[in-house]
């Protein structure tokens, strides 16, 4: 997909976003006070990604960013950086699209305590929302329903909406062999598929 038009489900001539989602376990690994352009980085992996799939967005968990990181020292060229940060030792969400996609940031879909980032993108005939979600593993079960709530009354709301579409990438830690088993081995049961509904 271009940054031209695009007709979802539009029949044999479709247009597709290209997507990707990378779980980077520290997005600056090894960053020091050197000029960001003289190291290597998990950025200079991206963008070779970008350049190889031509991609339109790339969601981003684990990202271990804060305050201190400008979004101009984590520029891309031609994209338009989205972030929800935790800290510079775990966590934390980005979202990189195509600055020339009409893209907003979402922040009435984002609740405060989890780990989510959305973006509403509009194009000629469609409004696609786009999110990235991450939540951390070994939580008690406290926090796991605070999740599965906050997880079920997000999309509720985009529903309600009625998009076009909705792409929602994440990192779950939902520790599972096969989608369709009984999810013995997951932290989270056979929860998180039955709210996706599938």
């Amino acid at each position: 997909m271009r940054c031209g038009d695009i007709h979802l489900n539009s029949g044999p001539h479709q247009n597709y976003l290209e997507t990707s989602l990378i779980n980077t376990r520290s997005l600056l690994a090894g960053y020091n006070s050197l000029p960001l352009d003289t190291q290597f980085t998990k950025l200079d992996e991206i963008k070779l990604l970008i350049n190889e799939y031509n991609l339109d967005i790339v969601a981003l968990n684990e990202t271990w960013l804060d305050e201190t990181l400008s979004n101009d020292l984590l520029h891309l060229e031609n994209f338009d950086l989205y972030r929800k940060d935790r800290n510079r030792h775990g966590g934390g969400v980005a979202l990189y699209i195509k600055s020339c996609f009409f893209a907003k940031l979402r922040e009435n879909l984002m609740n405060k305590n989890e780990e989510n980032l959305f973006v509403e993108i509009n194009f000629k005939h469609n409004r696609v929302i786009v999110g990235t979600w991450y939540r951390p593993p070994g939580q008690n079960a406290e926090s796991q329903k605070l999740f599965f709530e906050s997880f079920s009354d997000t999309f509720f709301a985009i529903s309600t909406e009625n998009p076009s579409s909705v792409i929602c990438f994440g990192d779950f830690n939902d520790r599972c062999k096969l989608w369709n088993d009984s999810h013995t081995e997951s932290e989270l049961g056979t929860t998180l598929k039955g709210l996706i509904g599938v």
